[in-house]
C-alpha cells in the first residue's frame, strides 16, 4: 500500500504526545513512507541557541528510535521551529509537501482546538489520535454520500482494510425533515421513502469506487433530530469500531471553514482516532494566502 510518504506528527507535549509515535509506526509500516517528520514548535524565538531546544530535540531523538526503531528505507527528521503552533505546522506541512498530518485530540481543550484548526487548513489528510487510545484496525466505519469526497474517504479506507484484514462499514446518515407532512406521507412512511433514496445513493458511490478485496457492508441510517453526530458516536461504540475514516472537504472562499461540519465535530468528540482524507494540495492556494497573516489572523476561528 503506497498511501502516506511523508508523515508529519505534531509533537506539543514531548513525553505525552511521544505515545502516538507506536501507531506512527504501524501507520508509516502500512503506508510504504519514506519519511517521517516529528515537529515540535517552540514559543521561545532562538531555536538555535536556548538550551530546552536541545533537550526537546535529544528527547525526540530518543523517542524515534525507541518507537519508530531504524528501518532502512524509512527517513527520520526532527524538527524544533520557533513560533505560533497553527501557523508553523501549516507553513511546514505546506513546504515538506505532506501526506498525512498526525496530531493528537481530545487531550485538553486547547489541544482539541488546535487538532481541528489544523485540520481545516491542512493540505493533506490528517489522522487526529485521541490520548490514550490505541489504534487497532478490525472495524472502520465511513459515513458517506455520493460524493466525490466520499469516493476518496471510501477508497482509502478500503485500501486499508484489505491491507490489515480489516471490514469497512459505510453509513449513510439521513435526515427526515420536520415539513414531511405536507407531502401526504407519515412520518414513518417518509423515513422509510427516504432510507430507499439513502440505499440508492450509497450503491452509486460503490459503483464508483476501487474497494479491492475488503470486506464492505453499507447501511442507511436516520438521525433523529438532524443529530447525526450522536448516531455516528452511538454506532461506533455499539458495533466497537477503531476508526472513522471520513472526507474532508475543500473550499475557495477565504472566510470558508475548510472542513465539513460533521468532520470537524467528530474530531471534537470521537474517543476513536478519526482520518479525515483530503485530496493532496487540496486548497494550497488558500493555505498560501493564509500563511502572509499573523498569527492573530488565525485565533479569530478557534
Amino acid at each position: 500500500m503506497k498511501l502516506f510518504r511523508r508523515i508529519l506528527v505534531c509533537i506539543g507535549r514531548p513525553e505525552p504526545d511521544a505515545r502516538m509515535l507506536e501507531q506512527v509506526a504501524a501507520v508509516s509500516r502500512l503506508a510504504g513512507s519514506l519519511e517521517v517528520h516529528l515537529l515540535h514548535v517552540s514559543s521561545e524565538e532562538d531555536e538555535l541557541v536556548h538550551p530546552s531546544h536541545r533537550v526537546v530535540r535529544e528527547t525526540l531523538e530518543g523517542f524515534a528510535k525507541q518507537y519508530l526503531g531504524e528501518p532502512a528505507n524509512l527517513q527520520i527528521r526532527c524538527e524544533i521551529v520557533p513560533g505560533e503552533p497553527l501557523v508553523e505546522i501549516v507553513r511546514y506541512m505546506h513546504e515538506k509537501m505532506v501526506d498525512l498530518l498526525v496530531i493528537g485530540g481530545r487531550a485538553s481543550g486547547h489541544e482539541s482546538i488546535l487538532a481541528r484548526r489544523v485540520t481545516r487548513r491542512s493540505t493533506c489528510s490528517v489522522l487526529v489520535l485521541p490520548e490514550n487510545t490505541p489504534l487497532k484496525l478490525e472495524h472502520i466505519l465511513v459515513p458517506v454520500r455520493d460524493s466525490k469526497c466520499s469516493a476518496r474517504a471510501l477508497e482509502t479506507a478500503c485500501t486499508i482494510a484489505t491491507a490489515t484484514q480489516s471490514r469497512v462499514t459505510c453509513l449513510n446518515i439521513f435526515r427526515v425533515h420536520s415539513d414531511y407532512s405536507p407531502v401526504g406521507a407519515s412520518l414513518e412512511e417518509q423515513t422509510q421513502r427516504l432510507g430507499q433514496l439513502a440505499d440508492l445513493e450509497t450503491e452509486s458511490l460503490l459503483r464508483k469506487v476501487d474497494t479491492g478485496s475488503a470486506q464492505v457492508t453499507s447501511r442507511s441510517l436516520p438521525a433523529p433530530y438532524g443529530k447525526q453526530l450522536d448516531l455516528l458516536l452511538d454506532t461506533a461504540k455499539k458495533e466497537s469500531a477503531d476508526l472513522f475514516v471520513i472526507g474532508a472537504r475543500g473550499r475557495t472562499g477565504a472566510a470558508g471553514v475548510l472542513l465539513g461540519h460533521l468532520t470537524d465535530d467528530l474530531i471534537r468528540e470521537s474517543t476513536i482516532p478519526v482520518l479525515a482524507v483530503r485530496r493532496k494540495g487540496e486548497c494550497v492556494n488558500l493555505v498560501k494566502a493564509l500563511l502572509v497573516f499573523t498569527a492573530q489572523d488565525f485565533d479569530q476561528d478557534s
